[in-house]
């Protein structure tokens, strides 16, 4: 979520201000690929606005940008709800994933037990699909040995499986001491079984391949996620300075049209007491001549 780095790219836009308040007032009418593109052209526009000093200061005292930095901080529960559905989902394919791995590996170990017993007579197509899906092919004193450390590798995958599910919190009750897939060893397999393998082979293979599509499809929530929180961090701290700026412009015209005021009233002040005094003489000079009406056409001094 980056933005150009030609101011002259951009001017003050809020176009995406509508689109942010609807999502956080109905935020399951709309989808996650909708709510993720509106949040980044509209994180492009207020990185613009706060960068540039595009937002219009007017006698509402920053209020867009204010509006824009309390969206953001709305925004980021939405951002953790995307996270933790995108959790929810994972965490469910990883448990539906490793509950079948774990049955399949339990058969395989099964079946691995029973290609081996001499006391059993398996139908040479099962015998042969048996032994295709272990990887065996013939009974030397090799594939003997491969056999057990296949059997090794199988109860070491089985156990992860198990430790893995425990870890996604599942109720390991249903778990402990298992039969599945020991039916291999009390009865004859049969074709059914041979279908619930099968099954449970595609089972696997869907989920792992679901495993490894999520990451690739899901959009980078935690990135967005930082990238609002350290917005809001430097949105805060630019508008508490222009807020700071604007309180000194405020305070320095006050003090500006005070002194202004003090000259005016100062001034106010001399020319009345300049009145006063012209009226004194003026009023001194009536009363001269009225006391002395034939000085009235005659300087004082002559």
């Amino acid at each position: 979520m980056e933005i150009s780095c030609n101011p002259k790219d951009y001017k003050y836009s809020d176009a995406y201000r509508d689109s942010m308040r609807d999502i956080l007032n109905n935020p399951s009418n709309f989808s996650e690929d909708e709510k993720i593109n509106t949040l980044i052209n509209f994180h492009k526009d207020t990185c613009a606005n706060v960068i540039l000093l595009l937002y219009p200061s007017t006698g509402d005292e920053h209020h867009d940008a204010f509006e824009d930095l309390d969206i953001l901080k709305r925004f980021e529960r939405v951002l953790v709800g995307l996270e933790v559905e995108y959790q929810k989902t994972y965490r469910k394919t990883s448990y539906q994933h490793y509950r079948a791995k774990k049955r399949l590996l339990q058969m395989k170990i099964s079946m691995s037990v029973l290609s081996k017993s001499p006391e059993v007579a398996l139908p040479e197509d099962i015998e042969n699909w048996m032994l295709q899906k272990l990887g065996s092919d013939d009974d030397n004193d090799d594939d003997r040995d491969n056999n057990e450390e296949s059997l090794q590798g199988l109860a070491r995958g089985k156990s992860y499986a198990l430790a893995y599910l425990q870890s996604l919190g599942v109720d390991m009750s249903e778990y402990q001491d298992s039969d599945d897939g020991d039916e291999y060893l009390i009865d004859q397999p049969t074709q059914a079984t041979i279908d619930e393998y099968m099954l449970l082979e595609k089972e696997v293979t869907r989920t792992y391949d679901q495993l490894l599509q999520l990451p690739e499809d899901a959009h980078p929530i935690p990135e967005y996620l930082k990238a609002v929180k350290h917005h809001v961090e430097l949105m805060e701290r630019d508008l508490t300075r222009m807020i700071i700026a604007d309180l000194r412009r405020k305070i320095k015209m006050k003090r500006r049209n005070r002194r202004k005021m003090n000259r005016q009233k100062k001034l106010k002040k001399i020319l009345r007491k300049a009145t006063r005094s012209r009226r004194f003489r003026w009023k001194t000079l009536q009363g001269h001549k009225a006391l002395h009406p034939r000085a009235s056409s005659e300087p004082f001094f002559s």
